[in-house]
């Protein structure tokens, strides 16, 4: 269950209302809370302000972060390191 999904259940929240308050579909949301669709950088920053931090934006980049394959995350990280060796 992510972020999305664990907050509407415990604060008792219908998918539509919340689409309402973030002016989305709720089928675009409902999307968005099973994983199907993820948000732009706006609108996870506008669902943080609307759950008042509860769901934050940083949640859906570990969530793309923990579903990359290790080899790929590994990738990336000796490239940050060569761009940073490369810097200093």
């Amino acid at each position: 269950m992510n972020k999305l999904q664990s907050y509407l259940t415990t604060h008792k929240i219908p998918v539509g209302k919340l689409a309402k308050q973030l002016g989305i579909s709720q089928s675009y949301l409902s999307g968005i809370k099973t994983g199907a669709r993820r948000p732009s950088l706006d609108l996870a920053f506008a669902i943080e302000d609307v759950t008042e931090g509860h769901v934050t934006a940083r949640s859906w980049s570990q969530q793309i972060q923990s579903q990359t394959p290790s080899a790929v995350q590994h990738i990336i990280a000796d490239s940050e390191k060569s761009i940073i060796e490369g810097v200093t």
